[in-house]
């Protein structure tokens, strides 16, 4: 079940949900995607972050994800 998702301003990224390790990304085009082993420091890193998609970038890097 996808968590309650919150708006992001990011040129690429339109929403993301968090749900104890694993973070639900929904971009602009459609897709979403949950990533696996993501922890709350990250998330609240990504959420915080200047640049969301910069931060996603980072953070998710060698996650394991699949497409929901």
């Amino acid at each position: 079940m996808i968590p309650q998702m919150h708006a992001v301003e990011s040129s690429k990224i339109k929403a993301i949900g968090y749900d104890k390790k694993d973070l639900y990304v929904e971009f602009k085009n459609g897709d979403t995607f949950v990533y696996y082993g993501v922890s709350n420091d990250e998330y609240v890193a990504l959420m915080t972050s200047d640049s969301i998609g910069s931060a996603h970038g980072r953070i998710t890097k060698g996650k394991q994800f699949k497409k929901v």
